[in-house]
C-alpha cells in the first residue's frame, strides 16, 4: 500500500482485541450466511468490536483468491484492494533473494505486508514500515509466524530507521493516489518519483512499485540506462509495472521484461530492447494461418516485436500487438487461433463468412477500431449454430475481419488486451 493512504480505521481493531476476534471467527466456521455470522459476532463481541469481526470475515471471503495462502488475516477494503496478489509478491520475492541474498530488505511502503511477507517467506530478514499506525498494526499481525527475521513499525519511507547501506534492498510503491484522484505527474506522487530514485541510490539495489498504465517515456527518467523496466502479468491480467534499480537491474539494466504468471504457478520471460516485428505478410492463407495475441506484459513493455522474431511471426499492422504465423505457437506469451477466414470488416461480408462457416453468435476481439467489441459482435452474428470467434483489426488496407477457429489454439491462458486507442 502506497506511502500516505487514507485508510478507514474503524475497520482496524486494537491490538488488543484480535485474539478474541480470531477465536469468535473460528467459532463461526461453516456458516455461509453473513447475516447469521454477523448476529452471532455481535452477540459474542458486542456491537462495535462485532461489527469489525464481521466486516474482517467478509474481507477475508474476498482476500481468498489473491491470497490462497491465507498470509493476509488482518485486512482493511482499501488495504486489500492495493495489497499486491500472492503471486506477483511471491515472484517480486524470488528475485530480490536471487540478486540480493543476505540483504535486508526495507519495505518503505508496506501496507497489509503482502510483500514484506512474501519476502519473509523466501527467508529474507525484513523491516516493514508504513506511515499510518493502525496499518502498521496489521502488518505486525500479517508478518507473525513468518520464518524470517522480520519487524514491522510507523516510519516515513524518505526516512528509514535504519541507515541504507550495501546489505539493505529497498521496496517502495508511490501513492499515486496522494490527493483522492489518480495522478500522472510522478512529482505529484507521494513521495515523488524523483525522491524515490534518490533514495533508490543509497541502498544495494530497489524495486519501484509503479502502475502499468505508465511507460518509460511519460516518467521522464534522466538515465533509464541504468534501470530494469518490467511489466509482470498474472493469468493474462497486467498487474503492475516495476523500475529496478543497482542489482536488482543487475546486467539487465536498459532493458525492459514482460514476466508472465501461469495459474499452474509457471513464470516466464521476455527481456530485450523493444525492436519493430517483421513486416505483415503479402498473402494470408486461410486454414494454415495463425492469429496470435501476445499476452498483456509483453504489449506493455513494447516487446511484441521481439515475441515476433523469436517465433518467426509477422505483424498484421505495424502499429498493432496482432501477429500472424504459418502454424500453432506454443508459448505462454501469447494465446492463437487458427485463421478460418478473413474478410474485410463489413458486417455483411462478416455475416456471410460467418453463415458459410457454420457460426451464429460471436465473441469479437479487437484492436484499433473504434466501436465497442458487443455492438460489433451483434452486427457480425451469423445464421449457424455455433459460438464463434472473430478478431477485428486495423490494417494498411483498412480494417480486417479474422474468423478464427474457437478454442482450438495452442495451450495459453493469455486473455485478449485491446487497444487502449480503441
Amino acid at each position: 500500500m502506497a506511502n500516505g493512504t487514507e485508510h478507514l480505521h474503524a475497520e482496524i481493531p486494537e491490538d488488543r482485541d484480535f485474539p478474541a476476534i480470531e477465536e469468535a471467527l473460528a467459532e463461526q466456521v461453516g456458516v455461509s450466511d453473513p447475516l447469521r455470522r454477523a448476529e452471532a459476532l455481535r452477540r459474542r463481541l458486542g456491537p462495535a468490536l462485532g461489527r469489525q469481526a464481521a466486516e474482517l470475515a467478509a474481507l477475508r471471503a474476498r482476500a481468498a483468491e489473491r491470497f490462497p495462502s491465507g498470509w493476509l488475516r488482518w485486512l482493511t477494503r482499501r488495504g486489500l484492494e492495493q495489497s499486491t496478489r500472492e503471486s506477483v509478491a511471491r515472484e517480486r520475492a524470488r528475485r530480490i533473494l536471487r540478486v540480493a541474498a543476505g540483504c535486508t530488505v526495507f519495505d518503505g511502503t508496506s501496507g497489509l505486508g503482502a510483500d514484506a511477507r512474501a519476502v519473509s517467506e523466501m527467508g529474507m530478514a525484513v523491516v516493514a514500515a508504513d506511515r499510518d499506525t493502525p496499518v502498521a498494526r496489521c502488518a505486525r499481525a500479517n508478518l507473525a509466524g513468518s520464518p524470517a527475521p522480520h519487524v514491522a513499525l510507523v516510519a516515513d519511507a524518505l526516512a528509514p530507521p535504519l541507515r541504507p547501506d550495501a546489505a539493505l534492498f529497498l521496496v517502495l510503491d508511490p501513492d499515486r493516489r496522494a490527493e483522492g484522484t489518480r495522478e500522472l505527474d510522478p512529482e505529484r506522487w507521494s513521495p515523488p518519483l524523483s525522491a524515490v530514485l534518490a533514495l533508490a541510490g543509497r541502498f544495494r539495489g530497489a524495486c519501484i512499485k509503479l502502475s502499468p498504465a505508465f511507460d518509460m517515456a511519460g516518467l521522464g527518467l534522466a538515465d533509464p540506462s541504468r534501470l530494469l523496466a518490467q511489466w509482470v502479468s498474472d493469468r493474462g491480467e497486467l498487474c503492475e509495472m516495476n523500475l529496478w534499480t543497482g542489482v536488482g537491474a543487475g546486467a539487465e539494466a536498459g532493458l525492459r521484461e514482460a514476466v508472465a504468471l501461469g495459474p499452474d504457478g509457471s513464470v516466464t520471460r521476455l527481456v530485450g530492447v523493444p525492436i519493430p516485428a517483421a513486416a505483415p505478410l503479402s498473402e494470408i492463407s486461410s486454414g494454415n494461418c495463425w492469429l496470435l495475441d501476445p499476452d498483456s506484459a509483453v504489449v506493455r513493455s513494447g516487446l511484441v516485436g521481439n515475441l515476433a522474431r523469436e517465433h518467426g511471426l509477422h505483424a498484421v499492422d505495424p502499429h498493432l500487438a496482432y501477429l500472424i504465423g504459418s502454424g500453432p505457437v506454443a508459448t505462454p506469451l501469447a494465446k492463437g487461433w487458427r485463421i478460418l477466414d478473413h474478410v474485410p470488416a463489413d458486417a455483411r461480408k462478416v455475416r456471410e463468412s460467418l453463415t458459410r462457416l457454420g457460426f451464429g453468435p460471436v465473441e469479437v476481439r479487437k484492436r484499433g477500431h473504434s466501436e465497442p467489441a458487443e455492438v460489433l459482435a451483434a452486427s457480425f452474428r451469423g445464421r449457424g449454430d455455433r459460438r464463434g470467434l472473430v478478431a477485428v483489426a486495423r490494417t494498411e488496407q483498412g480494417h480486417r475481419a479474422f474468423v478464427l477457429e474457437p478454442d482450438r489454439g495452442p495451450s495459453s491462458t493469455t486473455p485478449n488486451l485491446q487497444d487502449p486507442r480503441s
